[in-house]
């Protein structure tokens, strides 16, 4: 958030809900890579969490809707 800042990038640090992971528990897999239908992006950085190091720094870009924008830079 504060390297955005930086350079001058919108941008905002997202929770990443406890409640939600339990959604990700699979009978079959250590984890399933979609969880309940709510909650979309924080259960997306749940999954990415879960194969981070502790005291590694990491981000979760959530950039599919705005990959295909192809109009101004904002809206």
């Amino acid at each position: 958030h504060e390297i955005a800042e930086e350079v001058g990038e919108a941008s905002w640090p997202m929770p990443l809900p406890a409640d939600l992971r339990k959604g990700m528990d699979s009978p079959t897999a250590d984890i399933a890579n979609m969880g309940e239908r709510m909650g979309g992006g924080l259960v997306a950085g749940l999954f990415l969490k879960e194969f981070v190091g502790e005291g590694i720094a990491w981000a979760h870009l959530d950039i599919a809707g705005p990959a295909f924008h192809e109009g101004a830079p904002y809206g």
